[in-house]
């Protein structure tokens, strides 16, 4: 990128949307811009489709033993970057109770497989439902195998698709 060589990251699916470096690693570099991916679309990937359940209390146990002190869980509040990808979870408690858990470590201390889902509440129970595997910044494998393999296009163009500005 502009003559210097670029630390790039890769991972396996994004489920749509790749997101910026600044929100997965707090790398702020313009090459990890975060943007639409329609590429997988056309090829049938792992963990195209994913659920998870977990009660309030479920969510409680996990949070302490990560270090935070909050009680039984009874509301999640999702922050999404412009990409769709959630980039921040607030946890509350009836005690008034919240912590709030930023980047890779908000799914990843949950156990889900990567930011690209929502968050529904069912009485006790929070549903998470989405798409991909890893941590979205950067080039998809599964992407770049369908822009190559059903789409054509050569390793430029998939590289200056997933890393903005570079070459």
């Amino acid at each position: 990128y502009k003559g210097e060589v670029c630390e790039i990251y890769y991972f396996s699916s994004d489920g749509g949307a790749t997101e910026d470096g600044i929100n997965v690693f707090s790398a702020d570099r313009p090459y990890l811009a975060g943007k639409p991916d329609p590429f997988e679309d056309a090829v049938n990937y792992t963990l195209r489709s994913w659920s998870f359940e977990k009660s309030g209390k479920d969510l409680q146990t996990i949070l302490n033993k990560a270090g935070f002190e909050i009680g039984e869980v009874t509301g999640i509040y999702p922050s999404v970057s412009r990409s769709g990808n959630v980039i921040a979870l607030r946890f509350s408690d009836d005690d008034g109770q919240s912590v709030l858990i930023e980047g890779r470590r908000c799914y990843t201390i949950l156990g889900l497989h990567n930011c690209r889902f929502d968050v529904v509440r069912d009485g006790d129970v929070f549903s998470f439902t989405g798409s991909g595997w890893g941590h979205n910044c950067g080039m998809s494998q599964w992407g770049a195998y369908a822009m190559a393999d059903v789409y054509g296009y050569d390793y430029q163009d998939i590289i200056r698709f997933y890393f903005t500005g570079a070459y």
